[in-house]
């Protein structure tokens, strides 16, 4: 029988990314003075995403230190009555999220590296109101109203990643 050696973590990769985009959008405007009215919203969002992503990993014995970046674009959309009254609808729009973050790993059998990783997390939000019949006069919002922004955070996890073949993980 061949022995294998051991998987080696060094290099550049690329690659590409699939999934599903899950959250919510806490949204706060200027408060009303009519009782009753509370000044948020929270609409969830999902969609689809996919991009591609690009790093460096660099393995010492078992450890393994790297930096990746990643781009995708998604067309998460989630929409639900503003809290000012049922006849202003808030939604918020998600283009694009991305990802650029260190992780340290160790590699505990032959393929499989367990890690944790954190960095910053950016996206860009497109938010609107829009009025269910007409002009709303006692909520102070015109209608329709929209404004987009590139926003940043951060981001941290755990995960795991196998080697199937010494170029495919």
């Amino acid at each position: 029988a061949a022995i294998v050696g051991p998987y080696n973590w060094n290099g550049f990769f690329v690659g590409g990314s699939f999934g599903v985009l899950n959250g919510q959008l806490d949204m706060s405007y200027v408060p009303i003075p009519l009782a009753g009215f509370v000044p948020y919203a929270n609409p969830r969002f999902a969609g689809a995403l996919g991009g591609i992503q690009a790093g460096y990993d660099y393995q010492t014995g078992k450890w393994v230190f790297g930096v990746e970046a990643n781009i995708n674009a998604t067309n998460a959309h989630g929409a639900r009555p503003c809290q000012v009254t049922f006849l202003v609808t808030c939604e918020d729009n998600k283009d694009w999220i991305g990802t650029a973050t260190a992780r340290v790993g160790y590699a505990f059998w032959n393929r499989a590296l367990f890690y944790g990783r954190a960095g910053v997390a950016y996206t860009n939000t497109s938010i609107s109101a829009v009025c269910n019949g007409g002009a709303q006069p006692l909520t102070r919002i015109t209608c329709p109203f929209s404004d987009s922004h590139s926003r940043a955070g951060w981001t941290a996890g755990i995960g795991t990643e196998f080697a199937l073949t010494q170029n495919w993980t």
